[in-house]
C-alpha cells in the first residue's frame, strides 16, 4: 500500500472514531431526551461534487503558470474542484459530520495535493442553554465567506483574500452560543492546534479565534440567493492568532451581509500580520520580516426565478511594504441556475485579472461549472 493511501485511510478511520467516540458521550450525557424524539445520531447522507470547465484561458505559456495569486492554473479543459462524501446527524442536543473527499488546488501556491482527506468529523453537545461546544475537525470560526458551505458560494470558488487570509478547517474545539430573538448575536470561540493535521499537534504553538455576528431578518445568509421576505442583514468582525514553530499570524476581519428581496450583497475586509519568531531555527520562517497584509472582496448578486446574475471584486496585497510587486486584482462575472433548492447548480463566468502595471499578467478565464448536492 503506497504512502498517500495510507495516510488518507489513517485521516478517514480516526476521523470516524473521533465522531463515534464523541457521540457516546454526548448520548451518554444527554439522557433527558424526551419519550418519541428520533435519536439524534441518526445518520443522514451528504455529498458534493462539483465540475468545472475551462472554455478560454489567456494564459497560454507554460512558464508563466506556476505564476501569482489568485490564478486558477487551468488551461483548456475539465476537471474535479470538490468531490465530497459523508453523514451528518442533527438532533435537539447533539450534532455531527463525518465528511471525506478531494479537492482540486486554488492554484499553484496553495490548495491540496488531491488525497482523499478527512474534510469534517466533529461531535456537538450542547452544554447550556444555547451553547454549544463541537470538537473535532472543523471549520475555524473566521471570516464570513469561508463559513460558507462550498455548495453554497454563488460562483463556486471564494475570494483571493479569503483563500489567502483566513483558516479553513482545523482540529480543535468551538464554542459556539447564539442570544435574542429579533436581533440575533452569535459568539463563537475556537482553540485548535493550528496546523492542519488531523493526527496531531506537529508544532509548539495553538490557534485562538474569536468571531461576533449579529443579525436581523429571517433570510438564511449562509445561502446568498433566491428570493428574501423583507431585509435581512448580518454583520460580523473576528480575528485569530496563531503560533507555530517560526512564524506568528495574526488575523483581523470586519464583513456585512444583506438581502433584500432578490438583492444580495455581501463585502468583506481583511487584515493580517506574519512576523517571525526570534530564535527559531527548526524551520524556515513564511516571512523574513514583519508582514503586513490587506485584502477583501465584494459581491452582489439578484436572483431572477431560478437565475442568479452575479459579480464579484476581489484584491489582495500580500506585503503592503513592498511596492505593486504581490498586488493582485480580479473581477468575476456570471451567471448562476439553481434548480432543486440548489441541489443541482449550474454556472457560467468570466474572470478579469488585474494587477499592477509592474506585475501584469494576462490570463483572464471562462469557466463553466456544474455541481450536484444533497
Amino acid at each position: 500500500m503506497s504512502r498517500r493511501v495510507e495516510r488518507s485511510l489513517r485521516f478517514g478511520l480516526t476521523g470516524i472514531g473521533l465522531c463515534i467516540s464523541t457521540t457516546v458521550w454526548a448520548v451518554d450525557q444527554n439522557n433527558d431526551l424526551k419519550e418519541g424524539v428520533s435519536a439524534p445520531y441518526a445518520p443522514t447522507p451528504v455529498g458534493l461534487l462539483q465540475v468545472w470547465g475551462t472554455v478560454w484561458d489567456q494564459d497560454v505559456e507554460p512558464s508563466t503558470d506556476p505564476a501569482s495569486y489568485g490564478d486558477p492554473e487551468d488551461d483548456i479543459g475539465f476537471k474535479v474542484r470538490r468531490a465530497r462524501v459523508g453523514l451528518q446527524g442533527n438532533g435537539d442536543h447533539f450534532r455531527y459530520e463525518v465528511v471525506v473527499g478531494t479537492a482540486a488546488p486554488y492554484d499553484q501556491v496553495a490548495g491540496g495535493d488531491g488525497d482523499v482527506e478527512l474534510i469534517d468529523g466533529y461531535g456537538a453537545t450542547l452544554l447550556f442553554d444555547r451553547v454549544w461546544v463541537s470538537l473535532g475537525m472543523q471549520r475555524v470560526p473566521v471570516s464570513r465567506e469561508m463559513l460558507i458551505n462550498a455548495g453554497n458560494l454563488s460562483l463556486g470558488e471564494r475570494s483571493i483574500a479569503s483563500q489567502w487570509m483566513a483558516p479553513g478547517r482545523d482540529l480543535g474545539l468551538v464554542v459556539d452560543t447564539t442570544m435574542g430573538e429579533d436581533f440575533k448575536l452569535r459568539i463563537q470561540g475556537g482553540l485548535f492546534n493550528g496546523n492542519n493535521d488531523l493526527l496531531g499537534d506537529i508544532d509548539p504553538g495553538m490557534m485562538g479565534s474569536l468571531r461576533i455576528d449579529g443579525s436581523i431578518g429571517s433570510a438564511d445568509l449562509s445561502a446568498p440567493h433566491g428570493i428574501a421576505e423583507g431585509m435581512s442583514m448580518g454583520f460580523g468582525i473576528d480575528g485569530y492568532y496563531d503560533k507555530s514553530f517560526s512564524t506568528e499570524r495574526l488575523g483581523l476581519g470586519a464583513d456585512i451581509a444583506v438581502r433584500l428581496g432578490a438583492l444580495t450583497a455581501i463585502v468583506e475586509g481583511r487584515f493580517q500580520r506574519i512576523s517571525p519568531v526570534e530564535g527559531a531555527d527548526l524551520v524556515v520562517p513564511d516571512a523574513w520580516a514583519q508582514t503586513d497584509r490587506l485584502g477583501g472582496f465584494a459581491q452582489v448578486g439578484y436572483s431572477l426565478g431560478a437565475w442568479e446574475p452575479v459579480v464579484r471584486f476581489s484584491t489582495f496585497d500580500d506585503n503592503r511594504n513592498a511596492d505593486d510587486f504581490g498586488d493582485v486584482a480580479n473581477v468575476m462575472g456570471g451567471a448562476v441556475w439553481h434548480h432543486a433548492g440548489n441541489q443541482v447548480q449550474l454556472g457560467a463566468g468570466y474572470i478579469k485579472r488585474l494587477e499592477t502595471a509592474a506585475a501584469a499578467v494576462n490570463n483572464d478565464t471562462a469557466r463553466i461549472w456544474l455541481q450536484t448536492q444533497f
